[in-house]
C-alpha cells in the first residue's frame, strides 16, 4: 500500500494564502524580509500540515548544509564530552547541527574523521586534538572555516578560541603556594603538545617567584587518561615521598594521580594536595572534591560557533580567562557539591 502524500512547499503556501517564494523566505530566515502577519501565517500552515524543509535540497541551493563538524580527542574524557556538549547547543540555538568524531588522539582515526567532515560538505570545524602537527594541513587542505579549540595553536591561517594556559598555571601554583606547600609535582599531557609546556611554563614561573628551587619541584609528561595519571602519579610519588601538592595537567590525570595516591596509603588532600586543570562539572562530585581550574566552557563553545557561521571568516585568536575554584582536594573547605558556583545547572525534572 502506497503511503501519503508528502507535503510540499506548495501545500505550506496554498494554507498561507502567500507564494512559495515568500514561504521559502519565511524557512530560510532571508534573503528577502516578510511582514509579520505573512509569517506567522506561513508557521501556522507549516504546523498544520506537519511541513519538514528537505535539508537535502536546501543544502544544494544554497551551498550551506548548516551543519559544522567536531573533531575530539577523546569523549572519556569528561572536560571534552562537556565541550562537545556545549558546541552541540550552541549549534542548536543557531538552528544547527554538530557532527561528531571522537579521534580516539589517533592520528589515523582522526584523518579519517576529517575527511568524513569534507565529504559529507559541512560548514566548518571546531578542531580539537593531542595532534598539533595537523593544523597546517587542514589549513591548506580545505576551503571551509577552521575553529582551533583550546590548541595553543599559533597558525595565522586558523582562528583559536583558547585561554592563557601560561596564566592559569601561574595562578594554580600561587594557590597551592598559598597552603605553605612548598614540595611539588606536576604531572601534564604529551610533551609534543604546546599547551603542556605552557602549562609547566606558568607553574613554574609562580614557584620561582616564591623562591622555590628547582630540587624542590618535579614534573613528567604524560598521556591524557586517568591510567597515564595513575602510572605518572605513582612513579612520582613513590620517586618523590616528599611531595605535598601535584598539579595535574587535565581532570583525567587528577583522577588517576589520586587513585595512586591512595594505593600508596596518602590521602587527599591530608597527606598530599591535587589541583587540575581543565575540570568538567563532575570535577565537583569527586571524593574529595576536586579543585580545578576552569575554562568557560559555553562561552567558548558559542564563539567557536559564531566564527563558523559568521558571512566572513576572520582567523583570529579569541582568549577567555580561567577561574580557579578551590575546593577539599587542595586542602579548602570547599561547599556542597551544587553551591560552589561553577558552571551551568544540569539538572533534569522529569
Amino acid at each position: 500500500m502506497r503511503g501519503a502524500r508528502q507535503t510540499t512547499r506548495n501545500d505550506v503556501a496554498r494554507i498561507a494564502g502567500v507564494s512559495t517564494a515568500v514561504v521559502s523566505y519565511v524557512l530560510n530566515d532571508g534573503p528577502r524580509p516578510v511582514s509579520e502577519s505573512a509569517r506567522r501565517r506561513v508557521l501556522a500552515a507549516v504546523e498544520k500540515t506537519g511541513y519538514r524543509v528537505n535539508d537535502v535540497a536546501r543544502a544544494l541551493k544554497s551551498g550551506r548544509t548548516r551543519a559544522f563538524g567536531l573533531a575530539a580527542p577523546s569523549l572519556l574524557n569528561p572536560f571534552i564530552a562537556e565541550i562537545a556538549r556545549s558546541i552541540s547547543l550552541a549549534a542548536a540555538e543557531r538552528g544547527a547541527l554538530v557532527l561528531l568524531g571522537d579521534t580516539g588522539e589517533d592520528q589515523n582515526r582522526e584523518d579519517q574523521v576529517l575527511t568524513s567532515f569534507l565529504q559529507r560538505q559541512v560548514d566548518g570545524i571546531v578542531y580539537m586534538s593531542t595532534n598539533e602537527r595537523l593544523s597546517a594541513d587542514i589549513a591548506t587542505g580545505c576551503d571551509i572555516p577552521i575553529v582551533v579549540f583550546q590548541l595553543a595553536d599559533d597558525n595565522p591561517f586558523l582562528a583559536s578560541v583558547r585561554i592563557d594556559e601560561a596564566a592559569a598555571s601561574r595562578a594554580v601554583g600561587e594557590h597551592l603556594l598559598s597552603h605553605g606547600y612548598r614540595q611539588f609535582v606536576a604531572v601534564v599531557g604529551p610533551e609534543s603538545m604546546r599547551n603542556s609546556s605552557l602549562r609547566l611554563e606558568g607553574f613554574g614561573q609562580a614557584l620561582d617567584a616564591a623562591g622555590i628551587a628547582n630540587e624542590q619541584w618535579h614534573h613528567l609528561y604524560a598521556g591524557t587518561t586517568r591510567q597515564a595519571g595513575w602510572a605518572a602519579g605513582h612513579r612520582l610519588l613513590v620517586e618523590y615521598p616528599g611531595t605535598e601538592a601535584v598539579f595535574a595537567g587535565n581532570e583525567s590525570l587528577a583522577i588517576g594521580v589520586i587513585a595512586a595516591a591512595h594505593a600508596l596509603g596518602r590521602r587527599v588532600p591530608e597527606d598530599l594536595a591535587v589541583i587540575a586543570f581543565n575540570g568538567s562539572e563532575e570535577s565537583r562530585f569527586h571524593v574529595p572534591a576536586l579543585s580545578i581550574s576552569r575554562q568557560p566552557v559555553q562561552d567558548m563553545a558559542t564563539k567557536a560557533i559564531d566564527i563558523l557561521n559568521a558571512s566572513t571568516y576572520q582567523p583570529d585568536d579569541h582568549y577567555f580567562a580561567a577561574s580557579l575554584i578551590p575546593r577539599r582536594s587542595c586542602g579548602c573547605d570547599g561547599g556542597p557539591p551544587l553551591d560552589d558556583g561553577a558552571g551551568p545547572d544540569f539538572s533534569y525534572s522529569p
